[in-house]
């Protein structure tokens, strides 16, 4: 395989869908109904957290921060973030 700048192109959108699927199959396969992610502000917490409710949604979701637990408001607006309220 040459290196060549197609290399560095990353398809966001189709690695989110399968990095959440990934997600959701494991946590069928564990029998899970939720998932806790502990965040703490940065990019790569905020970042699980968002693909964790494109596998499971906002109900299945139980955010765990270092002073207080967060979720309707932050879970509402990853899940308008991405185009969509998954908490109605």
């Amino acid at each position: 395989m040459k290196l060549n700048e197609e290399v560095f192109t990353i398809d966001c959108e189709a690695q989110c869908q399968r990095i959440a699927t990934f997600i959701g199959k494991k946590m069928t396969e564990l029998g899970r109904v939720g998932i806790v992610v502990a965040v703490s502000g940065g990019r790569d917490s905020s970042t699980v957290a968002a693909l964790c409710v494109g596998a499971v949604g906002g109900k299945k979701l139980f955010l765990q921060t270092s002073q207080i637990v967060y979720l309707t408001t932050v879970m509402r607006f990853v899940s308008r973030s991405r185009g969509k309220d998954q908490l109605q």
